[in-house]
């Protein structure tokens, strides 16, 4: 009886609604990978967001295997002279950069401040992605379980929810492990992009998670 209840009252979802939320979610993680392809890097993420941004500027750590003159514990505080608050709170034209160009950012380190030309190269995408295989793996092998069981039975209970769920944990997965740096504050679109997958679309994974 109570089971009926709760079956008439459940919130349904139809198809193409499901669909269509897994391949946006599907691809958050394909757009956030190409742009760290496409966009020059200046070899560095941040620790822990909570900790290591704040109105004085971004503490950074290097990327496995990045060419980059920035350090372990640098704080990042301005990039072509504009200090980092500036470049996430003003409505302004972004920096348009690209991967050949050598963009001046302002440091704190050992205390003291200085200069550095930092050189935006290729993103080192295989060893990111390496130092997680298996995070990445269990991701891929949840949402390869969650596609078939879907693809057989779609109207059986918990198939949609497992596929979103399968789908939000690419897609918040990817953007977090990619990370984003402080030359995305400037340009606005990295960080933007690491916003949607590590909070947006993690908080449709967890409520997908509770049903």
């Amino acid at each position: 009886m109570l089971q009926s209840t709760m079956r008439r009252h459940s919130v349904s979802l139809s198809q193409p609604v499901v669909i269509a939320a897994a391949g946006v979610m599907l691809a958050l993680a394909a757009v956030s990978v190409v742009y760290r392809l496409a966009a020059g890097s200046d070899g560095t993420r941040p620790g822990y967001v909570t900790t290591s941004l704040n109105q004085e500027g971004l503490e950074v750590a290097r990327l496995p295997e990045a060419d980059t003159p920035l350090a372990d514990g640098d704080l990042v505080v301005a990039i072509e002279g504009v200090p980092l608050e500036t470049w996430v709170l003003a409505d302004r034209q972004r920096h348009g950069v690209s991967t050949s160009d050598t963009v001046a950012y302002e440091i704190r380190r050992g205390g003291s401040d200085r200069e550095v030309a930092v050189p935006l190269r290729p993103y080192p995408l295989g060893a990111v992605l390496l130092e997680s295989w298996g995070t990445l793996a269990f991701c891929v092998a949840t949402l390869s379980v969650a596609s078939y069981v879907y693809a057989r039975r779609p109207r059986a209970p918990g198939s949609a929810p497992l596929l979103l769920l399968s789908s939000g944990l690419i897609g918040s997965t990817v953007p977090w492990l990619l990370g984003f740096q402080a030359i995305d504050l400037a340009r606005g679109t990295g960080f933007l992009l690491w916003l949607a997958g590590a909070f947006v679309v993690y908080a449709v994974f967890w409520s997908a998670s509770l049903h």
